[in-house]
């Protein structure tokens, strides 16, 4: 028997030590684990939107529509809009698994108008801006000041907070205006607090209580347009070097302070200024681009260069422009920026170079004093202006 009590008391100290060693390894805070959790789903989510914003064809920088009948895939437009800004994340239409979050609801998704995959929404380009606000938990701070806009938001909905009800019960829907079912109403999954509500906007980061338990993720322009120019300027490149293999010159650039909406013409007096939407003039050829460039006008966006030596004519530069460009030292043919999201409160288009280049040496191309002289971008910010050279 006592051999037998001693074996107990052993198997008893173990249970109760690998219980104590259990106990230890557990996170110690529920919220915090969750929103850990949260936050790798949301990611993931922010990142399928981007990259479909990226190697969209259509509409470079444009995202789908919300999902609003809860199929996973983005909802058709209505004429020219979407059904809803509204609605859950569209994850089949982008190629992910279903998402959910800790609760094992479905993610969210909030979209700006003007960033919808619609003719429409033309132009969508670095220029174009959120219109999505967001608001701290304290009701008064704006997460989206000028230059850092909200394209779109993504919410973990959490659990079922108060009065909200998540079955297949058609209900009136305030954030809709109609009877739905009440698992597909925003009311019932997207929080509201000190005034603010995220199944209708303005939007806000609220603090976890029995009355709010959202998570938001925030995608900016400057999320997505540093890597739909990236996009932007390979294309732009492959035109440029063609053209130049197939005439032996570059197209002349449109001058800066003769490009709209409408027009954007090559100019025989020019070597600097903007790419030219219709090269087809002063005797050149026409620049092939891709068919979304210009309803979305990028040529308004991008500085653009070219040598006296690499022009069809030199004989009507006025000013006189250099036989070739220098870009840290080194010769080259052609030089083009891309612009990056405007910072702050600038608007552009524009007319003033700085508004779209940051580094010193490279703000004077459409002064009359301009030397041809240009530096690498030194920024290392990932929203910046970049430089593409030929050769």
């Amino acid at each position: 028997m006592r051999r037998n009590g001693s074996a107990l008391l052993i198997v008893m100290l173990v249970v109760m030590m690998l219980g104590i060693w259990l106990f230890s390894d557990m996170p110690q805070s529920n919220s915090v684990n969750s929103e850990q959790d949260n936050a790798s789903v949301l990611a993931a989510a922010k990142e399928a939107l981007i990259g479909r914003s990226i190697q969209e064809d259509h509409r470079p920088g444009s995202l789908p529509c919300p999902d609003t009948d809860n199929d996973g895939e983005a909802e058709m437009f209505y004429g020219n809009e979407c059904p809803s800004y509204v609605g859950r994340l569209p994850w089949k239409t982008l190629g992910l698994p279903d998402p959910r979050d800790v609760h094992g609801e479905r993610l969210w998704y909030a979209l700006s108008r003007n960033f919808r995959d619609d003719d429409s929404a033309q132009p969508i380009n670095s220029d174009t801006k959120g219109t999505l606000k967001v608001f701290a938990a304290d009701g008064v701070t704006d997460l989206t000041p000028p230059g850092s806009e909200a394209v779109a938001l993504i919410f973990a909905p959490g659990a079922a907070l108060g009065t909200q009800i998540r079955d297949a019960v058609a209900a009136s829907c305030v954030a809709t205006g109609k009877s739905i079912s009440r698992n597909l109403c925003p009311d019932n999954y997207l929080d509201s607090t000190n005034g603010f509500n995220n199944a209708t906007g303005p939007f806000i980061e609220g603090t976890e209580s029995g009355t709010f338990n959202d998570q938001m993720l925030i995608i900016r322009a400057k999320d997505i347009m540093p890597l739909v120019e990236k996009r932007v300027a390979k294309d732009l490149l492959k035109s440029l070097a063609n053209y130049r293999y197939e005439y032996g010159y570059y197209p002349y650039p449109a001058k800066h302070d003769a490009c709209s909406a409408s027009q954007c013409d090559s100019d025989d007096t020019a070597c600097r200024g903007r790419i030219p939407r219709n090269a087809a003039v002063a005797g050149t050829e026409a620049l092939p681009l891709p068919d979304w460039f210009i309803p979305n006008q990028w040529y308004r966006e991008i500085y653009y260069s070219v040598g006296a030596d690499s022009l069809k004519s030199s004989a009507n530069l006025d000013p006189p422009c250099g036989h070739r460009l220098v870009v840290s030292g080194a010769q080259v043919d052609m030089v083009f920026f891309t612009p990056g999201t405007p910072m702050g409160a600038i608007v552009r288009p524009s007319d003033t170079l700085s508004d779209y280049i940051e580094d010193n040496e490279n703000q004077d191309g459409w002064s009359a004093g301009a030397n041809d002289v240009y530096v690498v971008p030194t920024s290392t910010l990932n929203d910046r202006d970049r430089i593409y050279t030929l050769p």
